[in-house]
């Protein structure tokens, strides 16, 4: 189907930008959402909409914006008949889900090899990062410090018991991770910069 081709296309584009500005996961764009849909409702016009994206780092033509908007559009909400909103929930959910077989396999593969009892600690999670192995520290663009640092703050957001990730949890966040990285860089995601096996739970920092 076309639209899903040209969606998919889209989707390239927005990660490529953002791999290209070193950025690790959707941290900032969920910063930036809560700043231009203040009220959380899940929409915003074509004018913010673009904005949004902008503010992330990502710079779409007018054509790619008028596609997403086709897909992606309620009309008519508000008072205004000419008002059209984009849903960007379901935007930036196609752009984390929009993922490789390659890709997925290794995410599963990497919670199985970290994980014990159905979760994998903080800790082993931690402990399994080699920032010296992650494609931005090996281009020199990032410090591995930095590069742990951001790591260490997003994966332990996604922990809801602030000790350890169910199955679904490490998902989310490699989800998120997937959406800055494009199909050029299938390599990227885990197997480059996680040692996948159970290291001990004693919390060092690797740099």
């Amino acid at each position: 189907m076309d639209w899903i081709n040209r969606l998919k296309k889209i989707s390239n584009k927005f990660k490529f930008q953002l791999f290209g500005r070193k950025v690790l996961d959707l941290e900032q764009c969920y910063l930036q959402s809560a700043k231009f849909d203040p009220q959380s409702t899940g929409f915003m016009n074509e004018g913010v909409f673009n904005l949004f994206l902008n503010s992330c780092g990502v710079f779409l033509t007018t054509q790619e914006l008028r596609s997403i908007g086709d897909h992606y559009r309620l009309e008519n909400r508000g008072t205004s008949p000419f008002k059209i909103d984009i849903n960007y929930v379901e935007f930036i959910q196609f752009i984390r889900k929009d993922i490789s077989e390659k890709r997925l396999a290794t995410i599963q593969h990497a919670f199985e090899q970290l994980s014990e009892g159905g979760l994998v600690s903080l800790s082993t999670v931690l402990n399994a990062f080699r920032p010296d192995k992650h494609p931005h520290h090996r281009t020199r663009t990032k410090e591995g410090e930095l590069l742990f640092k951001e790591f260490e703050e997003a994966i332990v957001r996604r922990s809801s018991n602030g000790t350890s990730l169910t199955e679904q949890e490490f998902f989310e966040y490699f989800f998120d991770v997937n959406a800055c990285i494009p199909q050029e860089r299938e390599e990227v995601p885990i197997n480059s910069y996680l040692v996948l096996h159970r290291p001990s739970d004693t919390y060092v920092r690797h740099r």
